[in-house]
């Protein structure tokens, strides 16, 4: 049972019940951690779907699909958002193939063999998650000397803040790992393709 205000989805009506039902569709009978929390407020859920589908899932984000995700794993790690940090890292495991790795990624990462942008952007990821305060200039110029331009800054300082919103509503859920399943399409382990989840 969630700590604060959830919709269940057996007792959905109207137009969350559809929603739920898609979701169930699309990742395989699991309906996100997230979407519970968020379709309790119409308000809140429609506009943060939108924000998610378009910083996250839209083919054109000068992130890479695999950027993207890795951030994710990575905050939702740190504010302790497991819903979708099991998600992410599910996603984060089938675009590299790396059938061993784990949600410890959050915090492992920097042993991984990563190119320099996406070390310096989950850096970043990491220092405006947990230090907000301490954001510097040089921090910005890190990113710079590392190939991101300034439309790629702006856009990964938005999606981290995004989900530094959406992982701290989990954390305070309370809500478990979401579990999805191998075999479930979701769209954020499509690579090439436009995407848009069924997220309100």
């Amino acid at each position: 049972m969630a700590r604060i205000l959830t919709i269940d989805p057996e007792q959905a009506r109207g137009p969350r019940k559809l929603l739920f039902w898609m979701n169930k569709r699309q990742y395989g009978g699991v309906v996100p951690g997230i979407l519970k929390i968020a379709s309790y407020d119409l308000n809140l859920g429609v506009p943060s779907g939108r924000l998610y589908n378009y910083l996250h899932l839209r083919k054109s984000s000068p992130l890479t699909r695999l950027q993207r995700e890795m951030l994710a794993t990575v905050v939702n790690g740190l504010v302790g958002g497991a819903p979708l940090l099991g998600l992410h890292t599910a996603t984060v495991r089938r675009l590299t193939k790396d059938e061993h790795l784990r949600a410890e990624f959050a915090t492992t990462w920097p042993q991984y063999d990563l190119d320099a942008k996406t070390r310096a952007l989950l850096t970043y990821a990491k220092q405006l998650t947990q230090e907000p305060s301490m954001v510097e200039d040089s921090d910005i110029e890190d990113l710079r000397a590392a190939g991101w331009d300034e439309r790629g800054i702006y856009e990964a300082t938005a999606l981290i803040s995004f989900f530094n919103f959406s992982g701290r509503m989990e954390a305070a859920s309370g809500l478990p790992m979401d579990r999805i399943p191998e075999k479930a399409k979701v769209p954020e382990a499509s690579p090439g393709k436009p995407t848009v989840s069924a997220h309100i």
